[in-house]
């Protein structure tokens, strides 16, 4: 039998490490903290949960009666959301599954017959969560499948949803708060011809200057660094070409037009994106 390698066996444990984890928790055996919301509760372990999230770190801090009687009681969230995060804080993942969704999350009211908005919505959601009980990294893991949702589903979609996700980031997320928000200028520009003529969005603008403002910062951003790298005069002045090893713009395969890597296609003639600007 051939010997495993040292990576292997860390592998290996590693992953029987988070098996005995989900039984253990699953269980609810050595738990010394119950979370409890809408008539359910989860036992958990202060050691998992209080070193995940900053909000059950200072709720389970001397002086606070949620760490004293061993109960935190969270209201104003979703059960399912509840779920999703403790399965988070264990095993650095959420289940996307549209199992007991509630009929709106984040303001935005779910429908039965998309259930890739819903998804979409559910990502949003976990997003917010991550930010209300400090934890960042779900903050992260959710602003990606956000984004990779929003991308690939969004050519599918009406322009009273596109208008309609763009509000509902803005009403949960804080002014310079750019993961979800920063989502949204790719889809923009691909869609900014036939929103403008949309009184929807035209309301958009008007309701929400935050989003009009970073919707102007975003585009002009955009197109001084393409501009930039094409050796082009920018504000006046001769602006050096962008460093070669600078993999933030891509070139289409198909027509050789620069765009800002997270177009994910050409706006040209919607062919994807891949090849580096840099020609060597």
């Amino acid at each position: 039998m051939n010997a495993q390698s040292p990576s292997n066996l860390v592998a290996g444990a590693l992953d029987s490490f988070r098996h005995q984890l989900a039984e253990v928790q699953n269980a609810g055996d050595y738990t010394d903290l119950t979370i409890t919301c809408e008539g359910l509760e989860w036992r958990v372990h202060r050691l998992i949960v209080c070193t995940r999230s900053e909000y059950f770190k200072r709720a389970c801090q001397p002086g606070f009666k949620e760490g004293e009687n061993g109960c935190i009681e969270l209201k104003e969230i979703e059960s399912c959301l509840v779920s999703k995060l403790v399965h988070y804080l264990y095993f650095f993942d959420y289940h996307s599954e549209l199992v007991d969704v509630p009929a709106s999350l984040c303001g935005i009211s779910l429908r039965a017959d998309a259930p890739n908005f819903t998804k979409l919505a559910l990502h949003m959601a976990m997003y917010v969560v991550g930010d209300r009980f400090g934890v960042q990294g779900l903050k992260d893991l959710a602003s990606k499948q956000f984004s990779e949702s929003l991308l690939h589903d969004a050519p599918n979609w009406e322009h009273e949803d596109l208008v309609n996700v763009i509000r509902a980031v803005y009403d949960n997320t804080p002014p310079g708060d750019y993961g979800l928000r920063g989502c949204m200028v790719p889809i923009l520009r691909r869609y900014i011809v036939e929103l403008r003529t949309s009184e929807a969005f035209t309301e958009l603008i008007q309701t929400y200057p935050d989003f009009a403002v970073d919707v102007i910062d975003a585009v002009a951003k955009v197109d001084l660094r393409i501009a930039a790298s094409n050796g082009e005069e920018v504000d006046g002045k001769d602006e050096a070409p962008m460093d070669p090893t600078d993999n933030d713009l891509l070139e289409c395969y198909s027509c050789d037009a620069t765009w800002w890597r997270h177009e994910l296609k050409c706006l040209d003639c919607d062919r994807p994106l891949g090849r580096s600007t840099d020609k060597n």
